[in-house]
């Protein structure tokens, strides 16, 4: 893509040929590009960090300090709120409930799907060994290995996997919202796995694959409740 193209692109899109209305077309293209420079950055910067890259590697590479190169990864939260159509509402996540959302991209990658849905977001949310959808997971004897079966049972199958941007489904982006009403209705000033974990067992095809391993919103709550119960509201995330 060279500039003619880009310039092509804008007047595409352009609501006239009034030069006020192309300006806004450019400016709209040029942030959207900006936006998937970022994001081709960030990808990469994940598949460096897998591969026990070390920050001060990946920030020689990107020709910053170490500490700048872990101020991408916060950046990158703000990001994926983009995606999900709320940065507002991202920012309410705890770091383990911004770290499953994110890993869910990887979760379609896996099955080489093109969008991230509820089923990918819960498979990222049984991977985590920490917070508490991951002690709800323990005390129900479903492991990692039981959710990832149960949802490629259900999924048709993938093509190759996306390397760039993906989007979170309609279902998806639902049930992170609502997440926020699940954490109001609990009274809490977070949004953890467990408000996620609830909300996914309210939001198709997660909700599906949810019941057939047992676990329906009702049971879910109450071992949240039972949970917090126990270790105090410290324990949530």
């Amino acid at each position: 893509m060279d500039l003619d193209d880009l310039k092509r692109e804008a007047d595409r899109h352009a609501s006239s040929d009034a030069p006020l209305d192309r300006l806004a077309a450019a400016v709209a293209v040029a942030q959207r590009v900006s936006e998937l420079g970022d994001e081709l950055i960030d990808d990469y910067v994940e598949a460096a960090r897998a591969a026990n890259c070390s920050w001060a590697q990946v920030g020689e590479v990107l020709g910053v300090t170490r500490q700048a190169a872990q101020q991408r990864q916060k950046s990158l939260m703000a990001r994926m709120g983009r995606r999900i159509g709320s940065t507002g509402l991202f920012k309410r996540f705890t770091v383990t409930a911004r770290t499953t959302v994110v890993g869910a991209q990887e979760s379609a990658r896996m099955l080489g799907h093109q969008q991230i849905g509820t089923e990918h977001v819960l498979m990222s949310l049984a991977r985590r060994e920490d917070g508490v959808a991951a002690e709800v997971f323990r005390r129900a004897g479903v492991t990692p290995d039981d959710v990832e079966a149960a949802v490629m049972s259900r999924s048709e199958p993938g093509g190759t996997p996306s390397k760039g941007h993906i989007r979170f489904t309609g279902e998806a982006k639902e049930a992170l919202t609502l997440a926020l009403r699940e954490s109001l209705g609990l009274r809490h000033t977070y949004i953890g796995t467990e408000h996620i974990l609830l909300a996914l067992t309210a939001t198709p095809p997660a909700s599906e694959t949810l019941a057939e391993l047992g676990l329906d919103h009702e049971r879910v709550k109450a071992e949240v409740t039972a949970i917090l119960a126990e270790s105090g509201p410290e324990r949530g995330g």
